[in-house]
């Protein structure tokens, strides 16, 4: 029997079928990943999938070679995806430092059980731990992180609710029980990811209470109790410090607590008729509020009050070098305007509307007229001292020897 010896195929022939096995190996390594990731929610194509590739690229290869049957063609394909699912559940992602699809579940099942506990605020602290949980599971599996988020935002909801509970439960002037209370909301919140969902609305009910109660306090100053102001700024401050919504408020208060208060120092003031004195007084009740302990900041405090002591002062000043001027005291005219403005500067500064330029005239002023009296000064002259006579000796005779004794 005549030995039939193998068809040799032409190189155009082995190199289609080269790139057709090839192209059929990928197309099983797309479907085969494709597959997989939809299996086991998996949204990564990291370390996990190099095992998989492998075998089901060797797979493709096999299954496309001469001579097969198309049962062996079928169980490499089918064997190779079964193992490659196996690799995927037990293989970590990254290899080393991620969780592996076994890992992966097991965690979201865990976190899933713990959240199925009510939430109140005594277990706050377990957001921590969730959201450490969370964040390494998001990095290996984020579709069933997906899943696990919405367990995660109904337990924040309740514990939302909770905490609005504690809120009413502590007293309006308890401002550290607030501040610790809005502390641990933010905590939890910045742990589950869930921050859009805690917002002022929580606080929002004890925070107004803690406001008009501050509020009423000052109300309760006598006018001019700048001691008692102090006194009671501490509590102001902090709630103020720990809570953006109630700064504007407080200090709204503090400006007009402030503005009747100079109002009321503005009519004592305006008793004295001598310019010295208003300015002075104005100057000192200025000082007086810059020492004041307060929420606004220092260079920006009671605009409108600082406004009031400005005009008064610059008023009783104008008409204090007016009246040196006229009678002829040019010098402490000047220094009066030189020392307001150094006074008043940062006032005018801060009120503008050209304050200050109006600072820089009346100094001029008075320097102009200071240079002008003292080019043409008037006062007498002084009557030199006498003049010595040359005609005295020049030289200091000689004195007469002392007698000599007898001896």
């Amino acid at each position: 029997m005549p030995v039939t010896e193998p068809t040799k195929l032409s190189w155009e022939t082995a190199i289609s079928r080269f790139f057709f096995r090839l192209l059929f190996s990928v197309t099983i390594c797309f479907l085969g990943i494709y597959g997989l990731q939809s299996a086991f929610n998996s949204g990564t194509l990291d370390g996990e999938s190099l095992p998989a590739l492998v075998l089901l690229f060797t797979a493709g290869m096999l299954a496309t070679r001469r001579k097969r049957s198309i049962l062996f063609r079928v169980l490499a394909i089918v064997i190779a995806a079964a193992v490659s699912a196996v690799g995927w559940w037990i293989t970590p992602i990254g290899l080393t430092h991620g969780l592996s699809l076994r890992e992966a579940t097991r965690y979201r099942d865990e976190i899933k059980a713990e959240l199925s506990a009510p939430a109140t605020f005594e277990n706050a602290y377990l957001a921590r731990d969730w959201g450490i949980r969370r964040k390494k599971l998001d990095r290996s599996y984020w579709r069933l992180c997906k899943e696990l988020d919405e367990e995660l935002l109904r337990w924040a909801k309740q514990f939302a609710h909770s905490a609005r509970i504690k809120f009413k439960s502590i007293p309006a002037d308890d401002i550290a029980a607030a501040i610790r209370i809005r502390q641990t909301c933010f905590e939890v919140a910045n742990s589950l990811g869930t921050s859009s969902f805690f917002t002022d609305t929580i606080e929002s009910e004890w925070l107004e209470g803690a406001i008009a109660l501050q509020a009423r306090k000052l109300e309760a100053l006598p006018r001019r109790d700048w001691e008692g102001f102090n006194r009671t700024s501490s509590e102001r401050m902090a709630l103020a410090e720990a809570f953006y919504f109630a700064e504007k408020q407080l200090e709204r208060a503090e400006e007009t607590w402030v503005f009747e208060s100079i109002s009321d120092e503005l009519q004592i003031i305006l008793i004295h008729t001598d310019p010295k004195m208003i300015r002075e007084r104005c100057r000192e009740a200025q000082q007086q509020l810059l020492t004041l302990k307060c929420i606004a900041p220092h260079d920006y405090r009671f605009p409108e009050s600082r406004r009031l002591l400005f005009q008064l002062a610059l008023s009783a000043v104008q008409k204090e070098t007016e009246h040196h001027i006229k009678a002829g005291r040019v010098d402490i005219a000047y220094g009066i305007a030189r020392k307001f403005a150094v006074d008043w500067f940062a006032t005018a500064e801060m009120i503008g509307e050209g304050q200050t330029k109006r600072l820089e005239e009346l100094r001029d002023k008075c320097r102009d007229r200071a240079d002008v009296a003292g080019k043409t000064d008037d006062s007498p002259e002084i009557t030199p001292l006498p003049r010595v006579r040359d005609t005295a000796p020049t030289t200091i005779p000689e004195l007469a020897p002392p007698p000599r004794l007898k001896p």
